[in-house]
Parts: structure tokens; sequence; C-alpha cells
């Protein structure tokens, strides 16, 4: 009496804090043609289901981890089966009758809409999802032991296989089988902070678009790998979806490699701002449904996928009572994940305090306490944000910040160190990733370049605000990208003490250093994967190589997630290598991949710390060296004769001789500007050539109309005017 297909699954874990078990559900719902023609009611069509002989079994398989470079649609790798069981014999669900589900297994168009709401698993009519009216469901679960739980610092996955099978003429028929990749892990907001298996986590994120130069928003898989294993290189571990779900390939790969995913509803209404209220459609009821239907699509597809652990309700959509009826339904549906969302500022509507370009008073507001998350918030006359209720804090991690357009980010640490000094901010998302320029060649030169703007002679555009990336279209790094992976660095390094040790060898040198090494991760147990190389630079050359003293205990490998060791060094370097009197002596560690990973190969620079020697530390090796035979020959010249130093009325002047004649240099006391330089009477400098100007170049950001700094335009002809400050 019943033919059906397993229609959809649901995935759950709960982790414990000690993170020893992990408690694995799973729901299964099935769709298809339930009953005889001969069952005219409920309780007929229940009876011959119940005796179909129906059962669903599942299946884990794993841990495993997936290679470099792997293709997730080839065979997995071969592991053992982690557990298996026949679940609980599937039943019809409560509110399905007959006449509904005679003909294929679907509610009737209309059936739903007295309750959007309930809907979770199968399209109806109109796209939403529903769980309520499924025909037929199974449950099931258990308590893994000693799992190997998923983060984006270690992505253990597992294959979970389910199978529908029935009695047959030859034994057991399988009627269908279904399988996805599962990560073992759960999300929670406790004390005010985002956590993953227990874990807070720190936010290394980015807003990624899908864009190529080539295909535009149609992107390949390779691309996709190709910017998940950049992303971990370059030491991100989260990525926000902006502004859409992303194709379905994104989440595995994302899976795969560890990166946490705030997954995006495709919903933004930013244009309507130039209509006075941005938010205008969220206020409107007949426009709810549509709302609804955004978040329980992507719910539907995604729910399953370990790397998404934030659903976020749109973006730029202003707020309003639809929101609401968006947040409600996830947090019934999908209680496992928090939900976010920038345009109601610390409303309700979101679990998470993520702002869009905050400035840094307004960080420490909501960073700080409930209350300061609560205030009411106005970024502009059409985005005003509501008070917020919630007694306790909630964390804050703006969804964009640090707008790498041109020439950015140069103040990127600072906002690390004001995070760090808050007691629940949790870092945040750049924007964005990649320049969206499209590959095009000019016909007249044949030149390649990057189109954007105003490119294809249309008269309303962006300019450059789709050039905004830390990458290039072709995926080459801007600079920033390097600044970006330095700040992230997940291995920290501080100089504790350096003095001089016993002399080695004749002209060998020997200094001994303690530094103290800080995992910065927040779920690896060590740093074992790990290998360490230490020089010691003079002048920026390097000298000697340092070796760490180990000692018990495993030495630095052994410090966990966020934990730190004191380790000994000791350098073997050679005073004959170094420049001549160096200005500067650095301590240089690196730490790189001991072995290949799943987004890089063996020998990837993890880390890199230059920490700043006083050279008197080496003691007077250098002071003794002999100099080379060019500074010997100018210390040996006569002593030049002393300068004079006049003070005159609104200046100060400096005189003396040397190798080329007399010579004289005048700096006005007011501004600090040079206001002459002669030689043996004749000025080498125009008049006011030598001013003070404290003005730099503009950047895109500033042409942007930065808040707290006027646009600037390419038609400033002349430098803003020098000023000292007596402060």
């Amino acid at each position: 009496p019943a033919r059906l297909a397993i229609r959809d699954f649901a995935v759950s874990t709960t982790v414990p804090p000690s993170g020893a078990t992990a408690d694995f559900s799973l729901d299964v719902a099935l769709a298809g043609s339930i009953v005889d023609a001969a069952a005219t009611d409920t309780a007929a069509a229940a009876k011959a289901f119940s005796e179909s002989g129906l059962a669903v079994r599942a299946s884990l398989h794993g841990p495993f981890r997936l290679g470099r470079q792997q293709d997730l649609e080839a065979p997995l790798p071969a592991c053992s089966e982690a557990w298996a069981a026949t679940l609980a014999p599937p039943t019809l669900a409560e509110d399905v009758d007959v006449a509904r589900l005679s003909a294929v297994g679907r509610p009737a168009p209309g059936a739903d809409d007295a309750d959007p709401h309930h809907a979770l698993l199968d399209d109806d009519a109109h796209g939403l999802m529903s769980l309520r009216g499924c025909p037929a469901r199974a449950r099931g679960g258990a308590t893994l032991e000693a799992p190997a739980l998923w983060s984006a610092e270690e992505p253990n996955l597992y294959s979970l296989v389910v199978e529908l099978v029935a009695p047959g003429s030859g034994g057991e028929d399988v009627l269908d089988v279904e399988t996805c990749l599962v990560g073992l892990r759960s999300v929670s907001i406790e004390g005010g902070l985002l956590r993953v298996n227990g874990a807070p986590l720190t936010i290394k994120g980015v807003n990624r678009h899908e864009h190529t130069a080539e295909g535009g928003k149609a992107v390949s898989w390779e691309s996709m790998l190709l910017d998940a294993t950049m992303l971990k290189a370059y030491n991100f571990n989260a990525v926000r979806t902006a502004h859409y779900p992303n194709t379905d390939a994104w989440y595995e790969i994302c899976a795969a490699v560890g990166l946490y995913v705030v997954d995006e509803a495709n919903l933004e209404t930013h244009g309507f701002s130039s209509w006075g209220d941005e938010g205008y459609l969220s206020k409107q009821p007949s426009w709810r449904h549509a709302y609804l239907s955004r978040m329980t699509r992507m719910v539907r597809r995604d729910k399953n996928s370990p790397c998404v652990i934030v659903w976020s309700l749109g973006n730029e959509s202003g707020y309003g009572p639809n929101h609401d009826a968006m947040a409600a339904w996830c947090r019934t549906h999908d209680p496992s994940r928090p939900v976010q969302y920038e345009s109601c500022g610390g409303g309700d509507a979101t679990d998470i305090i993520c702002p869009m370009y905050p400035d840094k008073k307004h960080v420490e507001k909501v960073g700080s306490s409930a209350a300061g998350q609560n205030a009411k918030w106005m970024f502009a006359p059409t985005r005003r944000f509501p008070l917020g209720t919630r007694e306790q804090p909630r964390p804050l991690i703006p969804c964009e910040f640090a707008h790498a357009m041109g020439n950015s980010t140069g103040n990127y640490a600072d906002w690390w160190e004001l995070f760090a000094s808050l007691p629940y901010a949790q870092g945040g998302f750049i924007w964005d990733w990649a320049d969206q320029g499209l590959h095009q060649t000019d016909p007249k030169t044949g030149k390649h370049f990057w189109a954007y703007g105003g490119d294809f002679e249309c008269k309303q555009h962006d300019a450059q605000f789709c050039i905004n990336g830390l990458v290039f279209p072709d995926r080459t790094p801007h600079p920033a990208l390097h600044e970006v992976k330095h700040v992230h660095r997940p291995v920290d390094v501080a100089l504790l003490s350096a003095e001089p040790a016993a002399e080695p060898a004749a002209g060998k040198r020997r200094s001994a250093f303690r530094v103290r090494i800080s995992s910065r991760y927040d779920h690896l147990p060590s740093l074992a994967h790990l290998s360490l190389r230490c020089g010691l630079e003079v002048g920026g050359v390097e000298v000697g190589e340092a070796a760490p003293l180990e000692s018990g205990g495993g030495g630095w490998r052994a410090v966990g997630a966020r934990d730190s060791c004191e380790v000994d060094l000791e350098v073997v370097w050679d005073p004959a290598l170094a420049p001549y009197r160096p200005s500067e002596v650095y301590l240089a560690l690196c730490f790189t991949l001991s072995e290949e990973s799943a987004w890089a190969a063996a020998g990837h620079e993890v880390a890199a710390v230059q920490l700043h020697i006083d050279a008197a530390a080496l003691g007077e090796q250098l002071a003794s060296q002999a100099p080379p035979a060019r500074a010997a020959a100018a210390l040996e010249s006569p002593a030049a004769a002393p300068l004079k130093c006049s003070d005159l009325a609104d200046a100060i002047e400096v005189s003396g001789s040397g190798a080329e004649g007399a010579f004289s240099v005048v700096v006005c006391k007011t501004t600090g500007t040079l206001r002459s330089l002669a030689i043996n009477g004749e000025s080498l400098l125009a008049a006011g050539s030598a001013a003070l100007n404290l003005w730099r170049a503009p950047t895109d950001n500033d042409n942007g109309a930065t808040p707290g700094m006027p646009a600037v335009t390419s038609d400033r002809k002349e430098w803003l005017p020098p000023v000292v400050s007596s402060a």
C-alpha cells in the first residue's frame, strides 16, 4: 500500500561542554502514494500504512577529512561505520487526510495558506516548506562516544546514508537512498558570546559575492575552491554570503576546508531609501509571505550544512513586522542556530549585534553591555533602529566593516585591538573579498582590462563601488590582503627577555631569548601541525638561526587553544655577516604547516612575527666590529667646524661648514617648516617649496564620502594649508 520515497531529512547535533559525546538525531520525511484505493478514511489509511513493513535505516561513516583539491563529487574515502540503526517505524503525520494525499502525497494548493509559519520541509504551491504536512516521518538518533567534532579549525566530516526499505518477493527491497556530508557540532550563545562546541569564536570574516572576471555571477567549481583555499591561506575562518544564498556546492567546500558561514536570505530593499523609507516593504502585510518564502527556502536547503552557523534575515531592508515573522519562524523550526539582522539594530529580531560600518564609539557602546545594545540607533534619516528589550548581552560581530576599496585597511590592526578590549566583541566581516570587474579587451589596442562602472556606456552606475575587494578579479592579492593575514595570524609571539650568552667558538656569538608563544585558535588542542623557524636579523640581514630549547610536556607544540607558554631560544650568530652599525635588530619567527592540509601545501606560512631587539642585548660584538674602508676613511678625516645656532625673531638658523663649504639652514618657529637651505650663500630652495603639508592623496573611500571626512573630488588643485598644533 505504501509507495514512498525519501522527501527530505534533517540532522541535529548537541555537544555537551566536555565534548566527550555528541547527541545525534535524525528526522526523515517520506512522500509518495501511501494508501490503497480502498482506504477511504484516515483510520484506514493509517492501518494500511502500519502494515506495509516500511523501514528507514540510517548510518554514519567516518570520521574523515578531505584532502587538498579533492573533488567532493568523487568517491569519498573509505572509512569505518561509526553508527547504524533502524529508525522508529515511520508514522503518518497527524494532520494529514486521505483526500489530500491519495494523489501525489503533497498538500493541496492553498492548504497551508492559513499558517505559513508551520512550513519546513517541502514546497507547497507558494514555494514554502511543510513539515507537519509531510505524509510520513521516521525519527531516530543516538549518543555517540568520542566523536570527531566539526569546527573551522578541525573540519571532521561523516557521511550520512539514509535508506528506505520494504519487504519484497526476494527478501528486502531498497526503495530509495539519500546521503550527505555531516559535521557533528553545536552552535550556541552563552555568556554573551557566539560559541561552537561550547568554545567562544573569533570571527575573522569577509563578505563574498559570487563573481568571476570571466563568468560574472556564474561561478565554477574551480573558482569556488580557489576562493575557499585562499581564504584559509590568508587566515580567514568565516564568510557571509552577501547578500543571497550561494550555489549549494559552496557549502560543501566550506564544510570540507573549514569555513563558518553566515547564510543570508536573498532580501534587500535598499533602493527604497531614496523614497524616504528603506523598510517600506518590510512593514507591508501583503509582502509577508514573500519575505517568509526567501527565508524558508534557504533554511530548507542548507539546514544540514555544518558550516552554516548563523541565519541572516537579509541586508539593508529597513525593519518591520515581516522581519519579526522571519525570525520567529527560524527560531521555531531551527532552534539550533542563532538569527542575525543588521537593520534592526539591537531589536529583538537579531540574536547578534551586527552593525554595518560602525565608528569606534559605537563599537565601544554596543560591545560593553546589554544596555548599550538595546539603545535606539540612527545611522541615517531613513534607517532608524528600535529599542531592544534583551536583558542579557549579545555577541558583537559587525556584518560589514573595514571597507576594502582602493588604498584601505591600513588601520585594520587597530580594529582588532578594539575588539580585544571589549567583553562581547568577537571580530567581524570585512567588505569584501573580490573586485567585481569583468574581463574585457580594448578593441583599439587589444589590451586586457577589467571593466566596471561606466565602462559599458551606461549612464547610471556605482563607479568603483563594485571594486572594493581584497583581491583583483583574477584573485591576485591586493597589498592589503597581506596586512589582513598578519592581523588574523592564529599564533602570536611576545618578547620577554634578551641577553648575551657565552661564546660558542671563535668568531661566533651566542644570544639567549625568552619569548611567549600564544595560540589564538579557538578549538585546536595543540600546535602540533606547525613547524617553527627562528632567525636573528641585523640591519635586514639574517646573521644566525635560533633553535627552541625544548622542555618537558611537548614544548610550544603542546599549547592548546587560547593558551600560551614561555619558550627559551638560543641563537648562534656571526657578527661578520652584519652590516656596519645596523639601525635595527629583529628576532624573526615563522610558523609553517608541517603537513599538507585541505587548503594549502606543507610549508605554507601561517604566521610570521618580527620582535624588535635592543642591540645592546647582543653585547659589544657589533660595536667592536671594524668599519668598512670607506666609513673608516670618513671617520679619520679632519673634524668639521662646530655648528652655530642663532635664535632669530621668528626662526632658528643653524650654520656651519663642511666638505662642500659653508652652509646654513633656517627653520620657521611657527610652522616648523624649512624656510631656507643655502651652501656658500647660494639658496637651494625655491620660495615656499619646503612648506609642511600634512594632507595625503585622497583614497577611494575618501571619495565615497566617508563619515567624518568631506568628500574629495579630483578637481582639488591645492594642498591643505600647513598647520602645526601646540598640543
